[in-house]
């Protein structure tokens, strides 16, 4: 649809070179065609005593950002996020745009203001959001609550069912309720591998292997790079005595992890898992 897109806000601004509606809307698809510098260069000409300048500005700031700019996108959308008036999408985008970064802590504070301009209770994804950024900041005591508000609010939104199951999975915390919030993501998104295998290890984590290593096989064939699926499959075929088998997987999932995972993987490819 973005060619069709385009092509219909250049007709438009042919008719009428003020429409600063046309150009904002041209400006995204053509953001969403891969064509950036176009589209921010069609977002400077909306006037800036206009009523679509605030749109323009947070407009660049999600072209920036697909683009791949991200200290340029995060700087104007703390401008945004600071400004008088500032909305909760201002604040929402800044905090994604923090959380992209790594600065957990400053993302939770941002979506934490984002739900306090929020009309209503601000919805499951902003509370998906919130729980997330403070989960990945290590606070999973106030986590908790919010992602179980996302899940309460989206009880059919894969990604708030499978964060929540898997933190709680990671932390050995009310392990047949993560089960069967895995088990209902996995039922919404069965093809996702990311799910399958966080279910695979929820079963592991039960000593349910039997139904935990077909589960991890798959998410591995689903996505033979993924590190985290690999060290988990290596882990059941260990429990099961299936040593070289756990072996291969350890060495599948050290290629691609990332830094802080490297030195736990290597320790189990020398000495297995610990008693």
């Amino acid at each position: 649809m973005a060619p069709l897109s385009i092509l219909l806000a250049r007709a438009a601004l042919l008719l009428d070179p003020q429409e600063d509606r046309a150009r904002l809307l041209l400006a995204d698809a053509l953001s969403r065609s891969n064509a950036g510098e176009v589209a921010l260069d069609t977002l400077a000409g909306i006037r800036l005593d206009g009523p679509f300048a605030r749109s323009a500005a947070a407009g660049q700031v999600g072209t920036l950002r697909r683009a791949g700019r991200l200290p340029e996108a995060l700087a104007l959308a703390e401008k945004l996020a600071s400004a008088e008036g500032a909305t909760a999408q201002d604040l929402r985008s800044y905090g994604e745009l923090l959380f992209q970064t790594g600065r957990y802590g400053a993302a939770a504070a941002a979506f934490g203001q984002a739900l306090g301009k929020a009309k209503g209770d601000g919805g499951w994804e902003l509370h998906y959001l919130h729980g997330a950024a403070l989960d990945r900041a290590g606070k999973w005591s106030e986590a908790l609550p919010a992602l179980q508000r996302a899940v309460a609010l989206g009880p059919d939104e894969p990604e708030a069912l499978a964060w929540l199951g898997n933190a709680q999975v990671e932390r050995g915390v009310d392990l047949t309720g993560a089960q069967a919030l895995l088990e209902r993501a996995r039922t919404l998104k069965p093809d996702d591998p990311e799910i399958t295998d966080s279910l695979g290890r929820a079963y592991y984590a039960e000593g349910q292997l039997a139904k935990a290593v077909p589960l991890l096989e798959q998410a591995v064939r689903a996505d033979p790079g993924n590190a985290r699926a690999n060290e988990h499959l290596g882990d059941a075929y260990w429990t099961l005595g299936r040593r070289t088998e756990a072996r291969y997987a350890w060495r599948a999932a050290e290629v691609t992890a990332e830094e802080g995972d490297l030195a736990r993987i290597k320790a189990k490819l020398a000495d297995g898992l610990a008693k």
